[in-house]
């Protein structure tokens, strides 16, 4: 009887201290919405990012959905008035994961997909705040060997994300899928 009523306070006890979710703690700063992957949080890590989210969209289509414009809304009133943001940065998937080394880029179809994606997301940040630097990146090509070579910030990005394990086309049973999502990063000057 005494090792049932052990094993119960100890259950008790533990299931109390259940740990919080938390982000950018080191920096003293309030959390941002908690709704990104793991290797959207790294990635926004990487680029000192102060908040990430990541949202999803319809097979086909480049429509934002109300939970997205909620998790967008909610990205930008989350920096206090006396926070100014430098840039957004937002990548943005096709209905395909990113292309592997062979292909370099996807069917014409899926890059229009996701120019009309990052029109729709643009638009919709700039009628919340209209003087934004918004930096749109397509996941449905690879950077160029002189954007490697120079080292630009997309072919960055995008090497973090592979490297991050992110799904590739061809070999989707490895990495996180990412096909029809975008992961919008918020960066403060």
């Amino acid at each position: 009887m005494r090792k049932i009523l052990i094993f119960a306070l100890l259950l008790i006890v533990s299931c109390s201290n259940q740990p919080k979710n938390v982000d950018n703690i080191s920096r003293g700063q309030p959390p941002p919405t908690n709704t990104a992957s793991i290797e959207a949080k790294q990635l926004a890590a990487e680029e000192e990012a102060y908040a990430v989210t990541e949202i999803s969209f319809k097979k086909g289509s480049s429509l934002l959905n109300v939970e997205s414009r909620d998790k967008l809304e909610n990205l930008l009133n989350g920096v206090e008035s006396k926070q100014k943001i430098d840039k957004i940065k937002v990548l943005t998937w096709a209905d395909e994961e990113y292309p592997d080394i062979e292909q370099e880029a996807l069917s014409q179809g899926q890059q229009i997909l996701v120019r009309q994606r990052n029109s729709k997301i643009r638009n919709f940040l700039r009628t919340q705040k209209k003087d934004l630097d918004i930096e749109m990146v397509s996941m449905a090509e690879r950077p160029g060997i002189l954007a490697e070579l120079w080292g630009s910030s997309n072919a960055r990005m995008k090497k973090s994300l592979e490297a991050a394990g992110i799904s590739i086309l061809g070999k989707q049973d490895k990495g996180s899928p990412k096909a029809s999502k975008a992961i919008i990063m918020l960066i403060l000057k």
